[in-house]
């Protein structure tokens, strides 16, 4: 059966962070590519994949999602219907229809949360809202009650960093929203998107801020205060992502061990 986590990022600096931390927990490795705009794959030190590493029925470079124990989709500063100049999002939206109809878990981070959407059908809402910097969302009173993956997020802040938005998908269940930005979360059968970015650890965050050089994208906030008023809730942070991502490491787990 399946044992890998296939981890799609956009940029070097957007990693999975506490994602990675929940799915080592039920004992799944990672195999993680950056997928660049000829929808070519590199390693995460940058070097091209050898050729052979594709399967042959693959999609533009990228593994078959039966293959898979999982899919997570990560962040990145394109727009998601940017086939045009992005044509490897082109790849990962099929990638992401074929997960979704395999059963296949799959999880996404802002602009993944947007792939997800687009993928199942919502359409994108290019520079609606300019949400960057810490705020809470609002969780739903169903996914509270239930003990669904942001049950434990409570009102404690969470990294945004985006200006467009998706709609939700037909058929989905909101998970989370904002003022800003009606759907900040959303669960549609295998598939989970967050729109926030609630994998971030301090560490990961200062390399956004520092090699990704998005602290220029701040507005009234310095780098170094954003760093700070991320310390306060961390602990209370982590526990909650962690619970929220333990539920995708353990429909992946499952489907590792053939559940």
């Amino acid at each position: 059966m399946p044992r890998n986590v296939l981890v799609i990022q956009h940029v070097p600096w957007e990693g999975p962070g506490l994602i990675a931390d929940a799915l080592a927990e039920v004992g799944l490795t990672l195999q993680t590519r950056i997928l660049t705009g000829n929808a070519a794959l590199e390693d995460v030190d940058g070097n091209d994949a050898p050729a052979n590493d594709a399967p042959d029925n693959d999609v533009d470079g990228l593994p078959p999602a039966a293959n898979l124990a999982g899919i997570v989709v990560m962040g990145g500063p394109m727009k998601a219907d940017d086939v045009e100049r992005h044509p490897g999002l082109a790849a990962e939206l099929q990638l992401i229809r074929d997960a979704v109809g395999a059963g296949v878990p799959v999880l996404g981070i802002c602009l993944g949360h947007q792939l997800i959407a687009l993928a199942l059908g919502a359409r994108l809402h290019a520079g609606a809202t300019h949400e960057i910097g810490l705020a809470p969302v609002i969780v739903s009173r169903p996914d509270l009650a239930d003990g669904g993956p942001l049950a434990k997020l409570g009102g404690t802040s969470v990294i945004h960093w985006h200006t467009d938005n998706a709609d939700l998908p037909p058929g989905a269940t909101l998970l989370a929203s904002t003022a800003g930005c009606p759907n900040q979360a959303f669960r549609y059968g295998s598939a989970t998107g967050f729109q926030f970015h609630l994998e971030l650890d301090e560490r990961l965050l200062g390399e956004w801020l520092d090699e990704g050089g998005m602290a220029g994208d701040l507005d009234g906030t310095t780098a170094a205060e954003l760093l700070e008023q991320f310390r306060r809730e961390q602990p209370e942070r982590r526990r909650a992502a962690l619970h929220a991502f333990g539920d995708f490491a353990a429909h992946a787990a499952a489907r590792a061990a053939g559940h």
